[in-house]
């Protein structure tokens, strides 16, 4: 997970030097976003057709993320396969084993106790 995070951080900070480079280079010199930059070499038309592109891939991902997300608690809820099932770890649709910190009672309690304190 770091190595993606890592990687995320890594590629919003590249596009946003190109950003900044294109912006300083470019010959109309009047753009001062990336808005501003597709609208002078698009059009108005062109810049709103790219910022509709962009939104609807982001949809895509994130309706994407929620169904994956909800497969396994779909699976466990409802596959008679799991029927009677009880106290166990499942992930990616696929019953897997629990590491110690899972069934660690006192790091249990701290985590609970810390919860509780946030939503008071």
């Amino acid at each position: 997970m770091l190595p993606g995070l890592a990687f995320i951080v890594f590629m919003a900070l590249l596009t946003k030097k190109s950003i900044e480079f294109l912006i300083r280079f470019t010959r109309a010199g009047k753009a001062v976003s990336y808005g501003g930059l597709m609208g002078i070499h698009l059009g108005n038309m062109g810049k709103h057709l790219l910022r509709f592109h962009v939104m609807r891939c982001l949809e895509h991902l994130q309706v994407e993320n929620i169904i994956l997300g909800a497969a396994t608690t779909c699976y466990v809820a409802l596959h008679p396969q799991v029927k009677g099932v009880s106290e166990k770890y499942f992930s990616d649709s696929n019953l897997s084993k629990t590491t110690s910190h899972e069934t660690d009672a006192d790091l249990t309690k701290k985590l609970w106790d810390f919860s509780m304190n946030l939503i008071k």
